[in-house]
Parts: structure tokens; C-alpha cells; sequence
């Protein structure tokens, strides 16, 4: 573990115990011949006692000098043999080479800045990165170790409404005065803002407790409101404990009020005793009928790109076959033509935003995400994975949204990434080469979230309304990770996957009260704009580490100014409903139009069916005051029964009434909600009038 000799430290390597990692070696980066050293990674205050948690646990130590400084210092890590950072690779690199470890603990309770780095140093060594602190509320944090037997006292204060005082002052004690700085301040209760610096004097791991004998106070900074104080030990020694145990790290921490993973379901509300009680119907009776495609539909090349110039692009038709070599060098031919068709219109691959991958076997994810790893190696796209039912001869296919700012787009809009690889309680970190959350301007565009316990990394168990409860909740944390305004009140549309169609209605009544429950806790002002996210339902043969449902969720930070129809229409034996929701300030919009079977249909022409389809598609873009030109992408899921891949591709191609077509994906699925027998979601996006300020 990486050990500062703070409380932050400690009492994760507490969590990892408790969590059930073994703990084998501490490590340390300390300042050259210096007491204390302002830096933006490490804690140094204390260092001259750090050999004492040797004794203290039992465990080796491994040093490393601070030699380099802050070179790299924008959001993301850039490898400098310069930088500080490097010092830490150099130290987790010793320790690993002489030591049998597969992970780190790491105290970053908000700080991006650190977990970046911690992270960045951990992938490069294969190391996994155990943050259990990370977003957790800071005085809940503070009041559980205490609780839980780290004594640590303050050494460094450095903010306003602190001082020299408050040095060697416990954590208990400090606890009442810094609720009351945050109150007035809007100080960090833990001192995650660098108001204060802590050294661990004993905790439940420790065979030993730590002693202070002699020590100084040194003004760094004689501020009058804000004075920088620190405590520079001078002698110290190990005491033996009046109580001393020999049980294990793991006995030790029985009983004690700490936040666990096998405590999630509790953490829940324990939903799995609180099933919905439903009693709607899931369409299991109705009979999908047959599409006849006419031969009159003409060949039309299925990879496209459409850009529009608000710098948002979509490609689609990007397709994985089994026909081209290996399995990884199949995979690689298809990313490469990504790579190619992008190039060919100046397009990074670093400006890919979104990605839905459609596997014809989720068994070889991993062999995907191995090759993906290689095309998208920082801040990659969000993703969306599932299994379709393809041919055979398909691995996957894919469609990507991108963003890349216009020549005269002044100035480019928002972008803020969220990948967060490090295991946590705070949600599931990316089981592959992700992130969880990518804003662009005032949208917010999320992962397929599953239902994975954040800590273990695990499928909860208990059904599909826990995994629903669960996921939810995950999908809202990281909503508020990305900006504390943003809850799950902010989300603008949903597609949800499911394994069975049995599950809609509870994955349907578990949306409802998620969104319910947050239009309580909003002001009067949300309640009244807010409008109920546009929400479509897919039933797929299998989802990634097999949980039953995945939910992919766009959210708005300005949802209460978008505008929002829904309507529906009858043409013969089909019955089409559509909604959309449009932004007027920035001329962006999703929309979706599902297409239901009324009565026993045995069969249907193809090209009529899509007839229908592209008049609701005109009653939207004329609601919007928007043209085909403004559609980017169309993803159509449909029953895999009714038609083959290739022909439905080239009768919804040929359908379309302009020359320019968007990025079209069909998407073979099981079945979908209510006798629904296609979904199309629909991207919108043209060059507003006057361009929002983003």
C-alpha cells in the first residue's frame, strides 16, 4: 500500500483488509533533506516517522526519494522522466519486483488530479488500483474512522479557520470544528482540499501504537487568516499495546462500523424484500409477423459517416467477420477501418465519444477489449456492449459517435471525461477500455451501467429489481460525479437491455420510482419543467458478465429548457409512436419511434413499414424545424425473426428520401416492450442559430 502516514492511508488499507486483500508491504515516497515539501501528489508532513509503521504492522517498507516536481499538470498524465509521478512508478516497480502484489491501496478521497496519476502508474506496471475512499460524503468518512479506531492527530494546518491550536489535535476532536468550518467555509471535512494533514498514531491493524516523544512546531506561512503550521517530529517510539493481539488483520476488524461490500444489499434499502407488484402485460402473445423486402431496393454501401457542423459526427456499419484471419486479427481489421474512414475525413480517433459495440457472442469480450485497449489508450470512448443475434460469420458490428470542434466553432463546447479505473464502494470502475461518463456541451452521455457491487466487482445477487435498484444508483453517482447539479432528474433518455422480457416491467416500474423519487427531493421549479425521460426497452440473449439488465443513459444538464412531444399514429395494421426531446439552444435532440403489430399479421411489406417509419421521422424533424440534414444517426432494433440483417439494412437505406443519409445501424434482437416489433433511436443535430454558451 501507498503509505503516507495519514488518516486517508490508514483506514484504506483497513477497507482493503476488510474487503479481503492481504496487506504485504508498505511503501513511501519522502522529500531530500527537507521537513516538509509542497507537492501536488504526496503528503510529506510526518515523513521522519514512517519507518515507525514497520514495526508498527510487521510489514517491509520500500523508500523512494521525491526527486522530480509537477511537470505534467493538466487533467490527464503525460509520462515525464521529470515528474513526481515517475518517482511513484520507480517505487511501485521495486516493490512489485521484489514482492508478489497485484494491487495498491490508495487514499484519493476526491482528487482527480491524484487518481489520474495512481492510476496511470498502475496500469503501466499491471496493477490494480483500490481506492475505497473515493467520493465517499466526507463527514460520514471522518465519523466512521473515528468509530473504527484510527487515531491519528492534525500535523499541517493550512486554511482559513485554522491554526496552530489545532495541531495534535485527534480527529475526534477536530470532528465538531471542522462540520462547523464547512457550514461557514465550505471547508473539507477530511481535508481533502488540503486544509489539514493527519498522522496515524494506532489503528486496529497496528501490533504496536506510535509515540511521540519531542517534536516542534514550524510557521511555514504566517498568514493572518490562513496561517501554514506543521508539527516536525523530533523523537518517537514504539510502544507495545496494553491489549496486544495476535489475530489476524481480518479478526481485527470484526465488528467495527465500517462501510462493506457484502453489506450492499443493506446499503439498498434490501429491495430483494420489497419486490414490485406488478400487473402488466409483456407482450408475450404477440405473433411477430414476416417482412417481404421487394427487389426494387438498391445496394448502398453500409459504412458511412455523417458530420454536421456543430462537430458532431456518426459512423455505423463498422463490422467485425470471422473471415478475415484470427480472432484478434479480425477484430483489428475492423477497428483499423474505424481508424482509416475517420483519418479520411480528419478525424482522431481520440475524437470518438460513444461506442456501441453489438456482439454476436459475448464470450470473446475479452479478446475485444484486449485490441480496443490498443485504438483507444486515454480517456476512451463510453461504450455500450451486448449480445445481438448476428450470422455466425459477424463478431460484432459497431457505430460511434464523435465529436471534433468546427473551424469557426468559438469556443468549442464542454468536455469533460470521467474514467474511472480504480476499485471503489462508489460505482463499478470500467471493466474494459472505457469511461463512465463523457460530457460534450450540456449533454452527458453514460456507459452501459451494470449491475456490478462496486468493491468486489461482482453481480449482485437477489434478482433483476436489486440489479435495476443498483444500477440506478450507480448511473446517478456518476451523473453527480460529473457535476454535483446533475441527478438521475437530468436524464433525457434511456435504453434499457434486459435478458428476458419478463423483466420490462419490473426494469419499467424501478425507472418510474427512481425518477419519481428524485422529482420529490427537487425544487418546485424541477418538478414543473421536468418531463419523464424518453425510455426504450430491449430484450437481448445476453449481456456482459451475465447480469440481467444494462442501462444506457444520456442525461442534460439543461433539460428544463428542452422542449418535449410525443405522438402517436395508426396506418393499417401498425401502430407508431414517437417521441423526441429537443434542445433549441444548442439544436441538438434524441428522439425514438417504436412500431407495434396490431392484431395477427402473418406478413408485411417491408417497404411499407419503413413508409411509416419515415413519415413519423418528418412529423419530428418538421417539430423541431429540422431536415433530414440534421439527422445523424438512426439505430433501429428489430425482432431478428422478421427479416434477414441485409435486407432490412437496404430497405431502411433505400428509405430514406435524401442523398446524404445518416448513419444508419440495424440491430438484431430478441423482441422489445408491448408487441413492439421495431425500435429506432434517432440523433439530432444542426448548427444552431445562435450558438449556446457551453
Amino acid at each position: 500500500m501507498i503509505e503516507s502516514g495519514g488518516k486517508d492511508s490508514c483506514y484504506n488499507m483497513m477497507q482493503c483488509v476488510a474487503e479481503g486483500h492481504q496487506i504485504v508491504a508498505l511503501a513511501n515516497l519522502r522529500p531530500i533533506d527537507k521537513d516538509e515539501l509542497d507537492s501536488y501528489m504526496y503528503q510529506t508532513v510526518g515523513h521522519h516517522a514512517i519507518e515507525l509503521y514497520a514495526g508498527a504492522m510487521g510489514l517491509p517498507l520500500f523508500r523512494e526519494d521525491i526527486t522530480g516536481t509537477s511537470i505534467s499538470q493538466g487533467k490527464d498524465y503525460h509520462p515525464s522522466q521529470e515528474d513526481e509521478v515517475e518517482d511513484l512508478y520507480r517505487l511501485l516497480r521495486r516493490v512489485k519486483d521484489a514482492v508478489d502484489i497485484d494491487a495498491v491501496s490508495v487514499g484519493a478521497i476526491l482528487s482527480n488530479y491524484q487518481r489520474v496519476r495512481v492510476e496511470h502508474v498502475c496500469a503501466r506496471l499491471g496493477l490494480t488500483s483500490l481506492g475505497y475512499l473515493w467520493r465517499r460524503d466526507q463527514e460520514e468518512l471522518l465519523s466512521e474512522m473515528i468509530c473504527s479506531g484510527v487515531e491519528a492527530i492534525i500535523i499541517k494546518v493550512a486554511a482559513l479557520g485554522l491554526n496552530s491550536s489545532h495541531l495534535c489535535k485527534t480527529l475526534a476532536e477536530i470532528q465538531p470544528h471542522m462540520i462547523d468550518m464547512k457550514k461557514k467555509y465550505q471547508l473539507n471535512p477530511c481535508g481533502e482540499g488540503g486544509e489539514y494533514e493527519t498522522f496515524t498514531l494506532d489503528c486496529p491493524l497496528f501490533n504496536k501504537r506510535i509515540v511521540i516523544d519531542e517534536y516542534e512546531v514550524i510557521k511555514h506561512d504566517s498568514d493572518p487568516f490562513a496561517p501554514v503550521c506543521f508539527i516536525n517530529f523530533k523523537k518517537m517510539h514504539l510502544e507495545d499495546k496494553k491489549m496486544a493481539s495476535s489475530a489476524s488483520f481480518e479478526e481485527r476488524l470484526e465488528g467495527l462500523p465500517m462501510k462493506r461490500g457484502s453489506s450492499l444489499l443493506e446499503e439498498l434499502g434490501n429491495p430483494q424484500n420489497h419486490q414490485p407488484s406488478l400487473h402488466i402485460s409483456t407482450g408475450h402473445n404477440v405473433t411477430v409477423p414476416t417482412l417481404v423486402a421487394g427487389s426494387e431496393c438498391r445496394e448502398m454501401p453500409e459504412v458511412c459517416l455523417r458530420s454536421c457542423t456543430t462537430g458532431f459526427s456518426w459512423v455505423s456499419g463498422i463490422i467485425a467477420s470471422r473471415n478475415q484471419g484470427s480472432l484478434s486479427e479480425s477484430i483489428n481489421i475492423a477497428l483499423n477501418s474505424l481508424k482509416d474512414i475517420l483519418a479520411s475525413n480528419n478525424l482522431p480517433l481520440s475524437s470518438v465519444v460513444m461506442v456501441h459495440v453489438n456482439c454476436q457472442d459475448l464470450s470473446e469480450f475479452s479478446a475485444i477489449n484486449a485490441v480496443m485497449e490498443a485504438f483507444f489508450p486515454i480517456n476512451p470512448p463510453i461504450r455500450v456492449t451486448v449480445q445481438v443475434i448476428h450470422d455466425r460469420d459477424v463478431i460484432f458490428s459497431m457505430d460511434c459517435m464523435l465529436y471534433q470542434p468546427s473551424v469557426d466553432q468559438t469556443p468549442p463546447l464542454t468536455y469533460e471525461v470521467m474514467h474511472v479505473q480504480g476499485i471503489s464502494h462508489w460505482a463499478p470502475a470500467n471493466i474494459g477500455p472505457y469511461s463512465q461518463a463523457i460530457r460534450v456541451g450540456d449533454f452527458v452521455y453514460c456507459a452501459g451501467m451494470v449491475p456490478l457491487c462496486p468493491s468486489t466487482m461482482k453481480l449482485v445477487e437477489g434478482g433483476i429489481h436489486v440489479e435495476c435498484v443498483l444500477s440506478l444508483r450507480s448511473v446517478g453517482r456518476v451523473l453527480s460525479a460529473m457535476s454535483n447539479s446533475l441527478t438521475l432528474r437530468n436524464i433525457v433518455s434511456v435504453v434499457c437491455f434486459v435478458t428476458d422480457i419478463a423483466h420490462i416491467p419490473v426494469a419499467k416500474e424501478d425507472i418510474c420510482t427512481a425518477m419519481e423519487s428524485e422529482l420529490v427531493i427537487g425544487t418546485e421549479s424541477d418538478n414543473e419543467e421536468a418531463f419523464t425521460p424518453i425510455v426504450c426497452y430491449i430484450v437481448v440473449p445476453r449481456l456482459p458478465r451475465d447480469v440481467s439488465v444494462e442501462l444506457h443513459v444520456i442525461a442534460s444538464v439543461s433539460k428544463n429548457q428542452m422542449q418535449y412531444k410525443q405522438r402517436s399514429s395508426i396506418c393499417d395494421y401498425l401502430k407508431f409512436d414517437s417521441k423526441h426531446c429537443w434542445d433549441p439552444r444548442s439544436s441538438q435532440g434524441i428522439g425514438l419511434i417504436n412500431v407495434a403489430i396490431l392484431g395477427e399479421v402473418q406478413s408485411l411489406r417491408a417497404e411499407s413499414v419503413f413508409k411509416g417509419i419515415v413519415k413519423e421521422m418528418e412529423h419530428t424533424l418538421q417539430e423541431t424545424s429540422s431536415s433530414w440534414e440534421s439527422v445523424l444517426s438512426l439505430r433501429l432494433y428489430y425482432c431478428h425473426t422478421m427479416i434477414r440483417f441485409k435486407d432490412i439494412s437496404k430497405v431502411f437505406r433505400s428509405s430514406i428520401p435524401c442523398s446524404n443519409l445518416p448513419a444508419i445501424s440495424c440491430i438484431p434482437v430478441e423482441a422489445m416492450e408491448l408487441g413492439n416489433i421495431m425500435s429506432i433511436c434517432i440523433n439530432l443535430s444542426s448548427h444552431p442559430e445562435r450558438g449556446p454558451n457551453t
